[in-house]
């Protein structure tokens, strides 16, 4: 799908497509955008609002809260998943001979896993912004 972020350029009589000399200005506004987290729609109405005086900062600023939101809310998932797989692997200490992989017990799905050789549990968020599944199923918990 596209969404003319860009206009239309012309075509030379060879047939090479000519772009306007704002257009090289457009696409780093687009790039920087992205790189901020927007999307190609946000960026869409970021266009917009970039000429529309001082009420589209007030837009652009609550866009902007928006994602900040948004990036706090990823930060504290990726969080609890760094401090989830910590705790899993704090219990590598162990002397060899004494311990089972608690990481591959609880990447197998059909392993039972004994929590009471464990001292802090807490379930581990599934991370919804970050586009993947969580790998561990419902009502099962992690090592702290």
């Amino acid at each position: 799908m596209r969404l003319g972020l860009l206009p239309k350029p012309q075509r030379s009589a060879s047939g090479y497509r000519r772009y306007p000399d704002d257009a090289v200005r457009r696409v780093r506004f687009i790039k920087r955008a992205q790189e901020l987290g927007f999307t190609l729609t946000e960026v869409d109405t970021l266009l917009h609002l970039a000429g529309g005086g001082p009420d589209s900062c007030d837009q652009t600023r609550a866009m902007a809260s928006g994602k900040i939101t948004d990036l706090e809310r990823r930060i504290a998932d990726l969080q609890a998943l760094h401090d989830g797989l910590t705790g899993l692997t704090t219990t590598c200490d162990r002397p060899h001979a004494e311990r089972d992989c608690p990481i591959l017990q609880r990447l197998d799905p059909g392993e039972v896993f004994d929590q009471r050789e464990h001292l802090t549990w807490v379930l581990l968020p599934v991370a919804p912004s970050m586009g993947s599944t969580h790998p561990i199923e419902p009502g099962r918990s992690v090592r702290k």
